[in-house]
């Protein structure tokens, strides 16, 4: 059985009956580019909105549309030659950038200690440190990167306020 094919204009408003329904009240840690305190409450999302966000949303927006419409016309088909001429060498060596980005992070929380990936995830164990050395120095083979793949689900706790699974049941990750 097929089932009907909706009106952009039907999808919209669905959408829009949809979020208005169920909408609850959201907040967030915004904690990028600033100081910031994990026991503190999150705040609230009017307080996270500004007039510079709106105003960069909407040149995004308009940014996305422009580049929709132009993307099927001579003009389109010249930008995105560009686009992949200026991306070849990035697009090529992907992997090894994604590596070498992978390798560098694990050396540098290793050399500040006692953090799995973010400030607030502690920990006192030894191993750890190990463990992240051994991640970075797995993302020097494509043969070892499932092993550091291993070591990055192994060294990270399952939920808050649980332990991984390589440190011991005593230390506490927060």
């Amino acid at each position: 059985m097929r089932l009907p094919r909706l009106s952009l204009a039907k999808c919209i408003a669905f959408g829009f009956v949809v979020d208005f329904a169920w909408v609850e009240p959201a907040s967030a840690h915004v904690k990028w580019f600033c100081a910031y305190d994990v026991a503190e409450q999150p705040d609230r999302l009017k307080q996270v909105l500004c007039p510079n966000f709106g105003l960069l949303l909407g040149v995004s927006l308009i940014a996305l549309f422009a580049g929709a419409i132009l993307e099927g016309t001579p003009v389109g088909d010249a930008m995105i030659s560009a686009l992949d001429q200026a991306t070849r060498y990035v697009r090529d060596n992907l992997e090894t950038i994604f590596r070498a980005a992978v390798g560098f992070f694990f050396v540098a929380i290793w050399a500040v200690g006692g953090i799995l990936l973010t400030p607030e995830l502690k920990t006192q164990s030894i191993i750890i440190g190990a463990i992240q050395l051994g991640i970075a120095a797995s993302m020097l083979s494509r043969r070892t990167m499932p092993l550091g793949g291993f070591g990055i689900f192994s060294s990270m706790p399952s939920r808050p306020g649980s332990t991984a699974f390589f440190i011991s049941p005593t230390t506490r990750c927060f």
